[in-house]
């Protein structure tokens, strides 16, 4: 295709010219806290959802574009009544903040060039994004033939039910990009199953298990109130902990049966769990802790040493799948949630395998364990992997596009993270984000579904440049 210079001159300066209400519109979305849930509002993702989805409509409409609500399950805004269809499906609901952060998450904080809050990448900023551009096709007169829709989604971290709901009601579009990712072009999404595991334990010292926050984070913390006898009384009472020690314990000052209980924290280090290998799991931190305990009996400890394993090992190696390929990268597997009632214990773990294997290998390794180590095992959502040709035409124009804006070279690639495009008959994940890490935030910090979550001004003027660009370029190519 030939690029012409003038159109991302030109939309580089419209952007500049809608700048400062662009942040404005972003600082003023940031702080909905738009965490998915089920309350008393009566809409179907509580009301902050709710809140969010309105603000973006608003905006939308208020900038001359076509909103529609649906039932607060979804909105979108369009622009254009050309022939071919195209979509920018982004989402308004967002993770929960977790612990661990330096600035506030509901707030966005502008620090050394960097915007730091819940959203500013995952995925608010990209909602903007697309109102934004299909404002600039509009006004620079970039489009003939296409109409062009935004979705703002409000159940993306929870399922994605949201878009199975649009896909009931509204015609899907011919091509649909998704600003879930970053650059150049994904073209690629592991599989998925979520599951639990449960089990009587032998251990009865523990009372209660209670760690994780969300279905697809590493938890940063889990608790267990455990009661000592006398050994391990002394043994915890007298615990020496050092300024890095992962563990905190708490005399709880009650008695049963001449037992003392004692609340024993295990702190990790949150990630989002299609990362597990940026994270630190404070389930498996906590189970490592108890297994050293003294005067357990056999039994107890073999129960410990496998929660341990369950809860440590993120590479799914404990089921016998540990494995990886280029595109996509290695299998991880997660427990983000552990509880116990009744002496029974439950572990929720989240599996994202690459393509090289088979849904059913999966399925019949976890079967296996289970029955192998007496686990009653249930299936929660089981997504196959995602993946494009690496010839497809459309693939190739957005990575030139991309690269004909940014001068940079990359490579096509997969992902651990599921996003709408898995869920879409023709859906390619096309940024937002250029890679780039927060110089001076520890590590650990600044990721998606991580504490300080973070992107760079000019990162996110950058990207709102190629969306436009690219939406140029798509209404050319067909």
């Amino acid at each position: 295709m030939q690029w012409d210079d003038s159109v991302k001159e030109r939309a580089l300066e419209y952007i500049r010219a809608h700048w400062e209400e662009f942040l404005r519109d972003l600082y003023e979305l940031v702080a909905i806290p738009s965490v998915g849930c089920e309350d008393d509002s009566g809409y179907p993702y509580g009301k902050e959802c709710v809140r969010a989805l309105d603000y973006v409509l608003a905006l939308a409409k208020r900038k001359g574009l076509e909103v529609y609500n649906g039932g607060y399950h979804y909105g979108l805004a369009s622009w254009g009544s050309g022939s071919h269809h195209i979509g920018i499906f982004s989402h308004v609901d967002v993770v929960a903040a977790g612990e661990g952060w330096i600035y506030p998450a509901f707030q966005c904080t502008q620090e050394q060039g960097w915007l730091i809050g819940r959203g500013v990448g995952d995925d608010k900023h990209a909602a903007l994004l697309g109102i934004l551009a299909l404002c600039a096709v509009r006004d620079l007169n970039l489009s003939t033939d296409c109409r062009f829709t935004v979705y703002f989604g409000c159940c993306e971290e929870r399922g994605m039910m949201d878009l199975d709901i649009y896909l009931k009601e509204q015609a899907e579009p011919e091509l649909c990009l998704v600003p879930d990712i970053r650059f150049p072009v994904c073209i690629a999404e592991k599989g998925r199953f979520h599951f639990s595991l449960s089990k009587e334990l032998c251990n009865t010292h523990l009372t209660k298990v209670s760690g994780g926050i969300a279905a697809n984070i590493v938890p940063p913390s889990a608790t267990v109130e455990f009661l000592a006898d006398s050994v391990q009384a002394n043994y915890l009472t007298d615990y020496e902990k050092d300024p890095e020690d992962p563990i905190e314990i708490k005399d709880c000052g009650e008695k049963n049966s001449g037992m003392t209980c004692f609340r024993i924290t295990g702190h990790g280090k949150q990630s989002s769990s299609s990362m597990a290998f940026h994270g630190r799991n404070a389930v498996g931190v906590l189970f490592h802790f108890l297994e050293s305990l003294p005067s357990l009996s056999q039994e107890e400890k073999a129960d410990l040493a496998e929660l341990d394993r369950l809860g440590t090992q993120w590479d799914g190696a404990v089921f016998g799948l540990a494995c990886g390929d280029e595109t996509m990268g290695a299998l991880t597997c997660s427990c983000v949630l552990a509880s116990l009632e009744q002496g029974r214990i439950c572990m929720d773990f989240d599996l994202r395998y690459p393509a090289i294997l088979q849904r059913e290998e999966v399925k019949t390794a976890l079967e296996s364990y289970a029955e192998a180590h007496g686990w009653s095992l249930a299936l929660r959502v089981d997504s196959p992997p995602h993946c494009l040709d690496l010839q497809d035409g459309m693939v190739q124009l957005l990575y030139d596009c991309w690269s004909h804006v940014t001068g940079k070279n990359g490579r096509l690639f997969g992902i651990g993270g599921g996003t709408y495009a898995r869920k879409l008959k023709y859906a390619i994940g096309f940024g937002p984000h250029d890679g780039e890490q927060c110089p001076f935030l520890p590590e650990g910090h600044g990721s998606i579904h991580g504490p300080d979550e973070a992107r760079s001004l000019k990162n996110l003027m950058e990207s709102v440049q190629i969306y436009i660009t690219a939406l140029w370029a798509i209404d050319r190519y067909l």
